[in-house]
């Protein structure tokens, strides 16, 4: 039996906040970003978010490009504020090689690379924040009551699932003259965007999960089942869990599809909606779009960040969107296996 000694050895280790003095001095960036109202303010903010969900420590401000919402600039300051730090605290080894959370290099390459990584000395900065991450720099944009387009976007995957249900997916939105676009999708299979009159794609607060019975039976069996809920509720968008009645489920009894979809409701708080066919799930898509052109046609609609959208309801005369390009980045996974996306659901909708 082992020893109560060996058994503490054996625990790991849990980093409660593993980049506390990162955290601080971005919030010390952002705090001086919002005195002066500069729009940086909110990607700090975005920095703050990614990089709390990351649970290992950080040796560098390089390491941190792993990171959604991490830029050049950024890394940057962050590696010449780690050096000011060591040289006012010496005996401080939180920043060694010892205690970062990336793997570490090889002895091979280790022995041929014996340069040592300084602070560049190169040019000051004057007012760093204005292009800490300038890919990701949220323009402002506003859309005039009925100038708004709304259409939907099927996801590539799912319409390449099987070519019968492709066919007929496109041949029924063609019929009932919904606009439509084929795209890949990050996370789930449908999702609607409100076009402004010059090309900018906000994203209206709906996402469809499609499932055919079958296939939902295959997933609660395998890995992928709580994986894709999980990603769907970090999206913050309100999820519709749309199930698709086929003629062959049988890796499943009935009623366990059926415990599902109520666990699906009341514990995923997804709104869960039954269709016997796909001439059924797109006449439901259908009418999902035209309530939202009907909707969308006499708001004020603005983009906001991620982190700067408030609740609202459908009948507010003014919207706040976020922009598809965030939540395709926002939904995405990166290298290490951690999921970086929209921190909290703010779309609380009612008709």
């Amino acid at each position: 039996m082992a020893s109560s000694e060996e058994t503490a050895k054996r625990r790991k280790v849990k980093h409660v906040r593993p980049n506390a003095l990162f955290e601080q001095w971005i919030t010390e960036w952002r705090d001086e970003a919002k005195e002066k109202g500069l729009q940086t303010a909110y990607t700090y903010n975005k920095a703050l978010a990614s990089l709390k969900l990351y649970p290992l420590p950080f040796k560098s401000g390089k390491e941190c490009s792993l990171l959604k919402n991490f830029g050049a600039k950024l890394c940057s300051m962050l590696d010449k504020r780690i050096e000011e730090y060591k040289a006012a605290n010496p005996d401080d080894t939180r920043f060694s090689s010892e205690t970062s959370g990336l793997p570490k290099p090889s002895p091979t390459k280790k022995a041929n690379s014996p340069k040592k990584r300084r602070a560049p000395a190169k040019k000051k900065q004057t007012q760093p924040e204005e292009d800490i991450v300038e890919d990701l720099e949220t323009v402002s944009v506003q859309i005039a009551p009925g100038q708004v387009q709304v259409k939907l976007i099927v996801d590539c995957s799912e319409t390449a699932a099987q070519k019968a249900s492709q066919k007929m997916t496109a041949k029924e939105l063609e019929l009932q003259g919904i606009p439509y676009e084929v795209r890949d999708l990050n996370v789930g299979d449908f999702l609607w965007l409100a076009i402004a009159p010059d090309g900018t794609e906000l994203v209206l607060p709906f996402i469809v999960e499609r499932k055919r019975s079958d296939d939902l039976a295959h997933s609660i069996k395998g890995s992928r089942y709580h994986e894709q809920k999980m990603r769907l509720k970090m999206c913050g968008l309100n999820v519709i869990y749309l199930i698709e009645a086929t003629k062959h489920h049988t890796a499943l009894p009935q009623e366990t599809l059926y415990q599902a979809q109520t666990n699906t409701n009341i514990v995923d708080k997804f709104c869960v909606h039954n269709t016997s066919n796909v001439k059924e799930t797109v006449s439901y898509l259908a009418t999902m779009t035209r309530v939202l052109q009907r909707k969308m046609n006499g708001k004020f609609i603005k983009s906001c960040g991620v982190d700067d959208g408030p609740e609202y309801s459908l009948s507010a005369q003014t919207l706040c969107l976020y922009s598809f390009k965030e939540f395709q980045q926002g939904s995405v996974k990166i290298e290490v296996g951690i999921l970086i996306s929209v921190p909290k659901i703010y779309f609380k909708v009612t008709f």
